[in-house]
């Protein structure tokens, strides 16, 4: 009888999965360690005043700094939960979903570097 294939074996005979396991692995660790861990600490510490003060539309809201990155972090991921079946029927009917993974891949490589102007006083670029 045949022993079972090894599991590394079956991830490098199919690139298509490969590739799906490499990104996830590349974009998990970026996730963990700065959005997760290091970036809020460093806009609570450095990039927002102790006090925020947020004026919009005539109405006045204060919120401490570490607050605020919070909302923020849930806005995003409310507007990700709103888009996300749109953009997987979309990706699936138009038989595109390499060009949608490039392309928020490509998103996220690019916009990265934005973070060097994440600096004092900067609270909407930094939270943009």
């Amino acid at each position: 009888m045949e022993s079972p294939p090894q599991s590394s074996s079956l991830v490098f005979r199919n690139k298509s999965l490969l590739a799906w396991v490499t990104y996830d692995w590349a974009f998990s660790a970026f996730s963990t360690s700065i959005t997760a861990a290091l970036l809020p600490a460093y806009f609570a510490k450095v990039v927002a005043p102790a006090e925020v003060v947020i004026n919009l539309a005539g109405f006045t809201w204060r919120t401490q700094a570490g607050s605020l990155w919070g909302y923020a972090a849930s806005l995003s991921l409310l507007l990700i939960a709103l888009s996300s079946p749109w953009l997987g029927a979309l990706a699936d009917q138009t038989n595109n979903k390499k060009a949608f993974l490039l392309g928020f891949a490509y998103l996220g490589a690019l916009t990265t570097p934005f973070l060097y102007w994440a600096k004092e006083g900067a609270v909407g670029l930094t939270l943009f």
